[in-house]
């Protein structure tokens, strides 16, 4: 088809500096299309690359679909178009189409990072399709007029099989790596999770083998039987939740693993990270019996240090509270330094409470009244209305409680904020 080598970049030729600075495909894949159609049709499928996972990503984004997924989106396309004009330039019939080394190599890439291959095959037709519009818009450009019906009837048979060959071949090379990844993925992501931890430098094979970009941002959880008790198929529940709430959440990405006595779940932000999402994965349905603590959203190698322990730290918090579902170390931070020390954290609760620590319902509600009045900067109509209750009533036993407590509320009410907190995590701290 020797309009392929008609085809030119919008700006007109490029340098080879130019192409080797604007290329997402290997220096390889790049050079093998250069043999074949020429520099000129190579910098047109850069650019037009381009053009198609901007154009896709707009897409995705105008109703509500992370398209980000892998992170060589442009990659994909831009070797998948290649690998079409390549094959359309050397007259290949369509049952000699090879898949060029790289497209393959995004199939398992998708494996490693939990795309499932109905998604894989989406975005292949998706830029495919793509692809396709692209090519009629330049035989518009560069086929004289009594020649373009011919050209794109060729061309669209042309690539309706190239499309197929290459649907095949990326299928089976996503369950090749599919049998292959699942006997070594837990063991190597481990590996990787362990040297990161450590603060070790990033493996090189760290993103591939978590299938996570570590320059984005990190949200790590881990989940856990809420009482110790066993929870028949742990693993597989809390992967569906994960990957179920990852949209809700604006995640692009989720890696999840067992990890010592919990599942930990690994949310990747190719954007912002979402800060608020205690409230979001609650309504999206914790699975019964589960715990989950969350560490604080952060980007980078670092961010993801950050994450990791806070999610640990979260955690310990979880797993001595008596009631609550998700622990977001946001939020409970301190609590988890104050029970580093369980002996200190009973002698400072009993030190600082004293007359309010016991049974019944008059002092249970003093300590929640008192603990809400606090927490919300001394507003008596805001723990009014949160405890159904009047502002007076607040008032009163606000009143009894400092009765009570002495110059306590007076000169410490940080550190009486705190004891009340540690009493409601764990009641077991007033005994």
């Amino acid at each position: 088809m020797d309009w392929i080598r008609q085809l030119r970049p919008s700006s007109g030729p490029w340098s080879a500096a130019e192409l080797a600075r604007r290329r997402a495909s290997d220096a390889q894949t790049i050079g093998s299309a250069v043999d074949a159609i020429g520099p000129d049709a190579v910098a047109w499928a850069v650019e037009a690359a381009e053009r198609i996972t901007r154009r896709l990503e707009d897409d995705g984004e105008s109703i509500g679909v992370p398209t980000a997924s892998t992170g060589f989106s442009r990659q994909g396309a831009e070797a998948g178009l290649l690998n079409a004009l390549v094959a359309m330039g050397l007259d290949t019939p369509a049952e000699e189409v090879r898949v060029s080394p790289a497209l393959l190599g995004l199939a398992r890439v998708a494996v490693r990072q939990g795309m499932p291959v109905d998604a894989l095959i989406h975005k292949a037709w998706a830029s495919h399709a793509a692809s396709q519009d692209e090519m009629l818009h330049m035989i518009g450009r560069v086929v004289p007029p009594a020649e373009q019906g011919s050209t794109i009837r060729a061309m669209s048979a042309a690539m309706f099989a190239y499309g197929n060959a290459t649907v095949r071949a990326l299928t089976e090379a996503y369950q090749d790596e599919r049998r292959n990844w699942d006997g070594r993925l837990l063991e190597d992501r481990r590996r990787v999770l362990a040297a990161l931890v450590r603060g070790d430098d990033a493996p090189l094979d760290a993103e591939a083998t978590l299938g996570i970009r570590l320059d984005g941002g990190h949200r790590i959880a881990l989940a856990f039987s809420a009482h110790g008790a066993h929870l028949p198929d742990l693993d597989d529940t809390v992967e569906r939740f994960a990957r179920e709430s990852a949209r809700a959440i604006g995640a692009d990405r989720v890696t999840v693993i067992p990890h010592d006595a919990a599942v930990q779940i690994w949310w990747g932000f190719a954007r912002m990270i979402r800060h608020d999402i205690a409230g979001v994965l609650r309504a999206c349905g914790l699975p019964s019996g589960v715990r989950l603590a969350i560490g604080p959203g952060a980007s980078g190698v670092e961010g993801f240090r950050a994450s990791y322990h806070g999610a640990r730290e979260a955690a310990k918090v979880a797993r001595i509270a008596t009631s609550g579902d998700i622990w977001d170390y946001d939020d409970v931070a301190h609590l988890a330094l104050l029970i580093s020390d369980r002996a200190a954290a009973h002698r400072f609760v009993q030190h600082r409470l004293g007359p309010l620590i016991g049974d019944g319902d008059r002092l249970d509600e003093l300590r929640t009244t008192l603990r809400r009045y606090l927490e919300t900067g001394n507003s008596r109509v805001t723990v009014a209305k949160e405890l159904h209750i009047a502002p007076s009533t607040v008032a009163y036993r606000v009143a009894l409680a400092e009765e009570l407590l002495g110059p306590t509320l007076r000169d410490h009410p940080a550190q009486l904020q705190l004891a009340l907190q540690l009493l409601q995590l764990n009641p077991e701290l007033g005994g």
